[in-house]
C-alpha cells in the first residue's frame, strides 16, 4: 500500500500555481544526466531547474502529446486528445469562418480555475485561445506583457552587448516587472492565482554563437555526445549549444520570478511546475517526429508541503494529464470530458519509481505541422510503435545512393543551422545515410525496440519475429483512436482532410 505524504488537497487550502512553460523545451538539463554516461543533456546551465527538481519530484516518463505548438497546448488546456479538439488539432487552424466550432465549447482548465476562484494570466505564449466554455473569450487583462517583452528573444537582445550581464539583467527586471502587474490585480492578498510564463525563446531562432558568448557553453564539448541520428560536426554542436544556452536563460528568467515569489512570502504556498513542448526544434528526428527527440518532455513538480524532496518517478505521463491535476490541486472535480487523469496520486506519496502500474504507456501523434503527414504512436518502457498516414503527401524517396541535384526533404524539421549543414552537406558519405533517415519518405508502420536501439535508429516493424509485439501495440493504440473517435482511423481521407479542419480555399491551402 502506498505511504502518502499528507491528506489530498482541498478547497480551503488552494495553492497558487505557477506554470513554467518552455516552448520548445525537450528532455534537457541537468536533471535528466546519467551520471554514468555524461551526454549532450549535462552540459545545459540549469541552477534553477535542477534545484527545483532536486526539491520536488523529476518524472522520467513524461510526454507531450503531440510534438507541435498549437495542438500540445490545446491538449494540456483541455486535458483532451488533440484530435478531439476541432481547430486546435494542427498548427494553423484550418478555416472554421467567423463562428465558434467545437474548440469554443470544451472546458479548460484555466477557466475553471477561475471559477474556483483563482486570478488568472499568463506572460508570454500560450499557443491556443483559453476562451471559456461557450462563454465568452478570452480578456485581454488576462496577458501582462505592458513592461515587456525581450524575453522573448533573449540573445536577440543580449548578444553583443558591451556589459552582458547588466544586458541580462533588464529582461530579469522586465519578467518580474510583468509578474508584479499580474499580482497586483489579485482581488486581495489571499485569492490564489495561476501564472502561466511561457517565454518562446528556445523556440528558433537564436542568436548563432549565443551559447557561448552569454552562457560559456563550449560546442567542443558536445564533441562524441551528440545522438546517432545528427553529424557530429561543429556547426551542428554549435546549434546545439546555441538551443541550450536559450534553456539557460529561461533557467535564469524563472529563477526571478522565484525569487519575488520568495519576497512575497508566496513561495511556500505555491505549486511549481516547470515543462515544455515539441522538442528540439530544427534537429533530424526532433520536434514535429513522434521519436523521443520530438516528443520527451521534461517535468519537474515542486510543491512544498505536498511533494515529498528528490523523487524520481517512472510512471508514464502525458502531459495531458495536467490539466486534471491542476484542477484537483486546486480542489474541484475534472470534467468528464478530459482524457488526462490527475497525478495527484502520484505526487502525494513517499515513493519514488513506478506508482501506478496501469501507467505504463503513452499514447502520441500528430496532424500536420505546416506541412507534414499525420502519424499515431504508442510509447511503452520497451518499444514506439508509429502508424505514419497520407502516403501520397511524404517527401522524395530517398533511394540508393546521393542523387546529383538535392532532393526535396519536405518539413520534417525546422529550419536552422543544422537542417542548412545537411542539406549543403546530403552527398557526403557521412552525412547521406542519417540525410536519408532523417527526410526519406517514412514506412507506414515504424516499430523500435527501446531496449536494444533507445536512440530509435533502427526500424523493425516487418521483423517476423517482432510480428506479436507490433500486433499488441497497434491493438492498444487503436482501441483509444476508436474510443475517442479519432477519425485517422479510418483507411484514406478522413474529416481532417476535409475543410473546416483544412482552409477552404484551395489557394490558401497548398500540399502536406
Amino acid at each position: 500500500m502506498l505511504a502518502y505524504a499528507k491528506d489530498a488537497p482541498s478547497a480551503t487550502r488552494q495553492p497558487n500555481i505557477l506554470f513554467l512553460f518552455c516552448d520548445d523545451w525537450g528532455r534537457y538539463g541537468g536533471m535528466y544526466e546519467d551520471a554514468g554516461h555524461p551526454s549532450y543533456r549535462g552540459i545545459a546551465k540549469t541552477p534553477t531547474l535542477d534545484r527545483l527538481a532536486q526539491q520536488g519530484v523529476v518524472f522520467e516518463n513524461a510526454f507531450m502529446p503531440v510534438p507541435s505548438c498549437t495542438p500540445c497546448r490545446g491538449s494540456i488546456i483541455t486535458g483532451r486528445y488533440f484530435w478531439r479538439n476541432g481547430r486546435a488539432a494542427f498548427l494553423g487552424g484550418g478555416d472554421w469562418g467567423p463562428k465558434p466550432g467545437l474548440w469554443e465549447s470544451i472546458p479548460k482548465f484555466p477557466n475553471i480555475l477561475e471559477y474556483l476562484g483563482y486570478h488568472i494570466g499568463f506572460t508570454g505564449k500560450i499557443g491556443v485561445d483559453w476562451w471559456e466554455s461557450e462563454v465568452k473569450m478570452r480578456q485581454p487583462h488576462q496577458h501582462y506583457s505592458k513592461n515587456g517583452r525581450r524575453f522573448m528573444e533573449f540573445s536577440q537582445h543580449v548578444s553583443g552587448k558591451p556589459d552582458i550581464e547588466a544586458a541580462k539583467q533588464e529582461i530579469y527586471d522586465e519578467v518580474v516587472a510583468n509578474f508584479r502587474d499580474f499580482i497586483k490585480d489579485r482581488k486581495d492578498p489571499d485569492q490564489p492565482f495561476f501564472y502561466w510564463f511561457g517565454p518562446y525563446n528556445v523556440h528558433r531562432s537564436w542568436i548563432r554563437g549565443s551559447g557561448k558568448e552569454l552562457w560559456g557553453i563550449d560546442p567542443d564539448d558536445f564533441k562524441g555526445k551528440l545522438p546517432p541520428a545528427w553529424p557530429d560536426v561543429h556547426e551542428i554542436r554549435e546549434d546545439l549549444a546555441d538551443y541550450l544556452g536559450e534553456l539557460a536563460a529561461f533557467d535564469a528568467m524563472s529563477q526571478a520570478l522565484l525569487e519575488e515569489l520568495r519576497e512575497m512570502g508566496e513561495l511556500g504556498n505555491t505549486m511549481i511546475v516547470a515543462t515544455g513542448d515539441n522538442g528540439i526544434p530544427g534537429f533530424p528526428r526532433a520536434k514535429r517526429n513522434l521519436y523521443d527527440l520530438g516528443v520527451a518532455a521534461p517535468l519537474i513538480v515542486n510543491w512544498k508541503g505536498f511533494v515529498k524532496r528528490n523523487r524520481r518517478v517512472t510512471d508514464f505521463v502525458n502531459l495531458m494529464d495536467l490539466a486534471p491535476t491542476f484542477i484537483e490541486a486546486a480542489g474541484g472535480t475534472p470534467p468528464a470530458s478530459m482524457d488526462g487523469v490527475s497525478l495527484i496520486p502520484v505526487l502525494g506519496t513517499l515513493d519514488s519509481g513506478q506508482i501506478q502500474p496501469e501507467r505504463d504507456h503513452v499514447i502520441i501523434g500528430r496532424e500536420r505541422h505546416v506541412r507534414p503527414y499525420p502519424m499515431r504512436g504508442i510509447r511503452t518502457k520497451d518499444y514506439l510503435y508509429i502508424v505514419n498516414y497520407r502516403l501520397e503527401n511524404r517527401p522524395d524517396i530517398l533511394d540508393g545512393p546521393p542523387p546529383a541535384e538535392t532532393p526535396n526533404v519536405g518539413a520534417q524539421s525546422d529550419s536552422g543551422p543544422t537542417k542548412t549543414f545537411m542539406i549543403a552537406h546530403y552527398d557526403d558519405p557521412e552525412v547521406w545515410p542519417l540525410f536519408k533517415q532523417a527526410f526519406d519518405r517514412r514506412p507506414v508502420e515504424e516499430l523500435y525496440d527501446l531496449r536494444n536501439d533507445p536512440s530509435q535508429m533502427n526500424n523493425i516493424a516487418d521483423h517476423v519475429e517482432y510480428a506479436n509485439i507490433k500486433a499488441s501495440l497497434k491493438n492498444r493504440l487503436m482501441a483509444v483512436m476508436e474510443a475517442g473517435d479519432d477519425d485517422r482511423i479510418h483507411p484514406g481521407e478522413t474529416i481532417y482532410d476535409k475543410p473546416p479542419y483544412i482552409e477552404a480555399d484551395p489557394a490558401r491551402r497548398g500540399k502536406w
